[in-house]
């Protein structure tokens, strides 16, 4: 007789399933949105507030000291004190300080600091939606690896019931061998059977292992006893008009834009006032030190200008091109989304219509079972019949999986 042994390495923990925590898409999301950068934003909007506060005046504190030739002197016959030596080839040294409060800031630039807040503004309106456009990305991945998560365990667990049955109608060849109802010939087939069977367990777990730790990639660590949950009515994510991509791309190209226009005036003239007071002294003798001013600043050239207006330009050619790529690849995928949804909803239709007739062949097998007795010849049949039944329920299972995805704009599951 034929050992049972290789048919029953295979322990009770691995034919029935734990109890298990059952995790939702949603329950997978809120990280997404928690985890979002805001570093990118929070610096766009420091730039705005630096553009603006170029417009408002700067106050210095300013303090002086060292050592000088000459020194304060009164001119004759007034109370005028300047500072000079009385003779050429004096070299004595006098101790000089001050201190000065010293307040400027600009009356006008024509039109270059508004250039500056404007830039600044799109540069801010870009890195919100380039951070929007990095959490759809992100709950994209994270909801593409539930799915093929989804669906790779659907398809363990149904490696691992044919496994199981595989198994038991191993056993009862063997029980009638033994009874000597059947050749041992009779054997081999069942004895394949069970073996393919458990190779394809252990590829299924394989498969659902490494799915699974894909989607802990992005997420982190799930309990130990989770599995997917796939509702059937899936909630449909509609798609906006722009998609956070698309708005992204035309907020840099806007930003481009504004820098391109900010750098086309750094050219023009500026004004500004200044106004100083203080007191200065030599020695023991200190006096006081105002000074207040207009100035008009005219530039005439500057390399690194010229360079940073080329490269304004040039940003703003490279964000048209990629505007016109991301339209392109919008339009695309709204495509390719309408086409996945109609094929899902078509595959549910049919899997649904496989299921019913698999349920009926199945009655049928078990009915001829309860009324002609359990023979190897009928529970094989019944065997079968529950393969195939099991077969029809995958389908259904990734079915819903597919029309899942589908309703989220996704890709298929594997």
């Amino acid at each position: 007789m034929r050992s049972l042994f290789p048919f029953l390495l295979v322990t009770l923990a691995s034919i029935a399933r734990s109890h298990a925590a059952p995790i939702a898409l949603d329950d997978l999301l809120p990280g997404a949105r928690d985890e979002a950068d805001a570093g990118a934003v929070e610096a766009s909007e420091a730039r705005v507030g630096e553009a603006r506060a170029t417009r408002g005046p700067t106050l210095h504190l300013e303090l002086e000291g060292g050592t000088s030739r000459g020194e304060i002197v009164r001119i004759p016959g007034t109370e005028t004190y300047v500072h000079g030596t009385s003779k050429a080839d004096d070299a004595t040294l006098h101790g000089r300080y001050g201190v000065r409060l010293r307040l400027d800031g600009l009356v006008t630039d024509f039109g270059r600091t508004s250039a500056r807040i404007d830039a600044a503004k799109h540069g801010r309106d870009a890195a919100v939606a380039e951070r929007d456009a990095s959490r759809a990305s992100r709950e994209a991945a994270i909801a593409s690896a539930f799915f093929a998560w989804a669906a790779a365990d659907a398809r363990a667990a149904a490696a691992r019931a044919e496994h199981a049955d595989a198994i038991a109608a191993a056993a009862r060849v063997h029980a009638a061998v033994d009874r000597g109802e059947r050749p041992a010939a009779d054997l081999d087939g069942v004895e394949l059977a069970a073996a393919q069977a458990a190779l394809e367990e252990s590829r299924g777990v394989q498969v659902r292992e490494q799915a699974r730790a894909a989607l802990e990639a992005i997420v982190g660590p799930l309990a130990a006893d989770a599995t997917p949950a796939v509702t059937v009515a899936a909630p449909l994510v509609v798609r906006p008009v722009r998609s956070p991509e698309q708005r992204a791309a035309k907020a840099r190209l806007a930003a481009a834009q504004a820098e391109a226009r900010a750098s086309e005036l750094t050219f023009r003239p500026v004004i500004t006032y200044q106004v100083d007071a203080g007191a200065s002294g030599i020695d023991d003798r200190a006096f006081p030190d105002w000074e207040a001013g207009v100035a008009l600043r005219v530039p005439l050239w500057d390399g690194s200008l010229d360079a940073r207006r080329r490269e304004a330009r040039a940003r703003a050619r490279i964000a048209t091109a990629e505007g016109r790529a991301e339209a392109q690849r919008e339009q695309a995928n709204r495509r390719a989304a309408a086409s996945a949804l109609t094929a899902a909803e078509e595959r549910v239709a049919l899997a649904g219509e496989l299921g019913l007739r698999a349920e009926r062949l199945f009655a049928r097998a078990s009915d001829a079972v309860s009324i002609g007795g359990e023979s190897l010849d009928s529970l094989a049949a019944l065997d079968r019949a529950r393969t195939q039944l099991r077969g029809a329920k995958l389908e259904q299972s990734l079915a819903t999986i597919d029309l899942a995805a589908a309703r989220r704009g996704l890709p298929r599951a594997p």
